[in-house]
């Protein structure tokens, strides 16, 4: 699976903004062109009974998911 950061990918389709004959197909190409973002791993640190804390953002949630629903990183262990 290849990902991409979304804020890179908003940030070159706004750079083709400003350009007049920018059609999709340059938009495609920029984005193929973007560098791969690495996904997060991460794991929930219970702090209480109800209280998680994500080890990557340091977000707290009340809920032991697979994903964090702040960063995104994929919670393992």
């Amino acid at each position: 699976m290849d990902v991409i950061s979304r804020q890179d990918a908003i940030d070159a389709i706004n750079e083709l903004h400003d350009r007049p004959n920018a059609w999709l197909d340059l938009a495609v190409d920029t984005l193929e062109k973007l560098p791969s973002a690495q996904p997060k791993h991460g794991k929930w640190n219970k702090i209480h009974w109800k209280a998680f804390r994500c080890s990557e953002c340091n977000r707290l949630s009340e809920y032991n998911t697979n994903f964090c629903p702040n960063c995104g990183a994929k919670m393992e262990g």
